[in-house]
Parts: C-alpha cells; sequence; structure tokens
C-alpha cells in the first residue's frame, strides 16, 4: 500500500523515473466568492500529465444539495475516462494558495469510499511544489487510454441527514466541524448568503487550518495533529463523524486524522448545508446570514 502523504521531492522524482503507474489529479475547487477559476488556473499552470478531478462535476447532478458523492456509476465513468484502473496510485492535489489544501481531500475521500486503495495527497499541493521551483506546464489535459474501473461502495465512510440524527439521539460519536471559527460561532457568514451561519448542538469545532504548517503549507505532523485534537478535546480513540459547511474541507480532517489513526473518519456529505435546511431548530445555533447582512 502506497503512502497516504507524499512529498513534492517524492513526486517529482516518480516523474523523473516516468512511473507509469501514477494518475496525478488537479483536485481544485473554489469558492465562488473567492472568483477564482480552477479550470482557467489549471490551463495556465499545472504539474506535468495531471488531468482534472473537479468536484463539482464528479458529483450526484440529481441531488439538492452541491458537490454531492457521485454514485458508483458516475465516478466510475469518470476515472476510466482518466485512465485509472484499480491498480492506479493516484496522486490527488489542489492549488489553494493560503493552506496548500483544500479540497484535495474531498477528492481522497470519493476513491476511498469507492474502494480505491492506493490514493495520496500531495504534501503542500502546487503551492509547495512551485515554492520548491518545481516545473508546471501549460495547455489542454492529456488524454489518456479509458479503463475498465470496478468501484466497491463502502457506506461506513459517508453519513447522511438521517444516520446523523440517529447517531445525535444515541450519543455515541463525536461530531467534529471543520469550519473555521466564525462561521462555526455563527459570527461569519456561510459561503452560500442564503443560509444562517452556526452548527449543530452538540458539536466541536475543530479548524480544517489548525492541522497544517502555516510557513510551509505542509500538513503537521502525526503527533501534532493528535495534539490538535487534544487541545479541542476531542478524543481521536473514540468514534467520530467529520462535517463541515458543504463537505469540501471535512474530507480533508479525516484525512489528518486517519494518518494518526490509521482509520478513515466518517464524513457527513450533506455537511452544515443540509442539516440548516432539514434539522429541528432546537437542534442547531444559528448566526449570521449573509443575505441579510449590511453591503
Amino acid at each position: 500500500m502506497c503512502s497516504p502523504l507524499v512529498s513534492c521531492e517524492w513526486l517529482k522524482e516518480q516523474l523523473e523515473n516516468k512511473n507509469p503507474n501514477i494518475r496525478i489529479l488537479d483536485g481544485t475547487w473554489n469558492q465562488p466568492a473567492w472568483k477564482r477559476n480552477a479550470q482557467q488556473e489549471y490551463l495556465d499552470g499545472h504539474i506535468e500529465g495531471a488531468v482534472r478531478f473537479d468536484i463539482a462535476t464528479v458529483c450526484d447532478k440529481d441531488s439538492p444539495l452541491p458537490l454531492t458523492l457521485p454514485t458508483a456509476a458516475q465516478f466510475t465513468e469518470h476515472v476510466q475516462k482518466m485512465g485509472i484502473s484499480n491498480d492506479t496510485h493516484v496522486v490527488v492535489y489542489d492549488n489553494h494558495a493560503k493552506f496548500g489544501f483544500y479540497s484535495a481531500g474531498r477528492v481522497w475521500w470519493i476513491f476511498k469510499t469507492y474502494g480505491h486503495v492506493n490514493v495520496s495527497i500531495l504534501d503542500g499541493g502546487i503551492p509547495k511544489w512551485k515554492s520548491n521551483g518545481y516545473p508546471t506546464v501549460s495547455g489542454p489535459e492529456p488524454q489518456y487510454t479509458p479503463t475498465t474501473y470496478k468501484s466497491i461502495f463502502h457506506p461506513e465512510l459517508v453519513r447522511d441527514y438521517e444516520a446523523m440524527m440517529k447517531s445525535r439521539e444515541s450519543n455515541t460519536e463525536q461530531v467534529v466541524d471543520g469550519r473555521p471559527k466564525g462561521r462555526y460561532d455563527g459570527t461569519a457568514p456561510e459561503p452560500n448568503p442564503r443560509i444562517n451561519s452556526g452548527h449543530m448542538i452538540g458539536s466541536t469545532n475543530l479548524p480544517f487550518m489548525e492541522l497544517t504548517n502555516k510557513e510551509t503549507m505542509t500538513l503537521k505532523s502525526p503527533a501534532d495533529i493528535r495534539k490538535v485534537f487534544e487541545s479541542y478535546k476531542i478524543d481521536m480513540d473514540k468514534p467520530m463523524v467529520l462535517t463541515c459547511g458543504g463537505a469540501v474541507v471535512a474530507p480533508f480532517v479525516s484525512f489528518a486524522a486517519s494518518l494518526v489513526t490509521g482509520n478513515i473518519t466518517p464524513v457527513y456529505d450533506g455537511s452544515w448545508g443540509d442539516w440548516v435546511r432539514k434539522a429541528p431548530v432546537e437542534t442547531m445555533k444559528l448566526g449570521v446570514k449573509g443575505e441579510d447582512m449590511p453591503k
């Protein structure tokens, strides 16, 4: 089994050695409010050989929520076109200049949910790659020969609203919310201005960026990751479920936790965007709503 976290130095060596079993995925996804175009950023500069894995495209279009986990058939169709087989070593990066990690964790989680064994995240993403002075290329995606792929769904890695309600009633799991503190507390708006910020009562906030080294934009060591969880009074040795705003950064927290525990923590796919629409008001603390704030 491959290492779940790979360095830029390691990936550069694999490219120089022309390792045929690696497929690099650019998993960049930007919040609409950032006014960034991930596809254009890819065309302007990406790691050689990388193809785009857009979580806004590889998703269940029949779901009322954005970015919902794709069905097995949808996932299989996309990865086959990317030339990925079941034994391919998939390496995912994204292009978040401030943290080095953002949406790559969701791509990792999607692959794990469908049973892919060898999938890694590039430590520090393409910002770290560039800061090392490593080259990028511009232009359209390379075309790979389509493959045959078999998806094996792991439902234990995914939670929906009904499962979260049962978990809440039984009080058997710690609910960890990976959003920034202001959104969790309800003092800052959600990216979607039509819904209130706030949180599920009984959950614990662990802002995802606390898991990275701010200077290098790389992930903290497993020992330091455990310290972060402990600082928020979260017991990593007890059951957890992860949530955020729209299940983009919760998978990254799951990834970081897996480096410590060796297990993959399930993710609430609808996250706060689903909960705030469906759950009884007494189960949540509501905060500000973007569309109601002064412009």
